[in-house]
């Protein structure tokens, strides 16, 4: 429930922010983007984990003469959540996930996604592995900056699962 509304705070700041910034020439035409994203695996508490970090790359269309784009991004471990205990071991996280997303007009900017969430977990420690996999409903809200009209930074925050967020900073290229 913390997160949910740490998220709504977050949302709430970066759309005021984003509602008072000056409006930008951003391209209406529509068109075809890169981006590269890196972050922090935030770990509920209550599992046996400490925090692990993603690298990911993501594939996204802007419809034309709108805000609205779909996106398609791929994340996988670069260092694993090691666990507080030996008997866990350590535990990657692989993500696939389509969404539909909401960019505000302006130089600095609101996003808001919802989509479709793949997700592969493998834990290893000394004696066994065991893994899973789970296919669930992902959202995320976070902020950019417009650099130019054919690239962006962005700060995100994505709830992968009940117990794993992703916060993420990353840049997009127009292709």
């Amino acid at each position: 429930m913390i997160r949910l509304i740490r998220a709504c705070a977050l949302a709430l700041f970066l759309a005021s922010a984003a509602a008072a910034a000056p409006q930008s020439a951003r391209d209406t035409d529509g068109g075809n983007y890169f981006g590269v994203k890196a972050g922090i695996l935030n770990i509920n508490r209550d599992l046996p984990y400490n925090n692990g970090a993603n690298l990911g790359a993501l594939f996204g269309h802007d419809f034309p003469g709108n805000e609205f784009s779909v996106e398609v991004e791929l994340t996988g471990t670069v260092s694993s959540a090691d666990s507080k205990s030996e008997t866990f071991g350590k535990l990657d996280v692989v993500t696939l996930g389509a969404y539909g997303v909401y960019r505000s007009t302006g130089d600095l900017y609101f996003k808001g996604k919802a989509g479709l969430l793949y997700e592969y977990l493998n834990v290893r420690n000394r004696s066994i592995g065991l893994e899973g996999d789970a296919i669930g409903l992902s959202i995320g809200v976070g902020g950019g900056y417009r650099i130019t009209d054919g690239a962006s930074i962005e700060l995100e925050y994505t709830v992968i699962e009940q117990d794993i967020d992703f916060a993420s900073l990353g840049v997009n290229f127009a292709l």
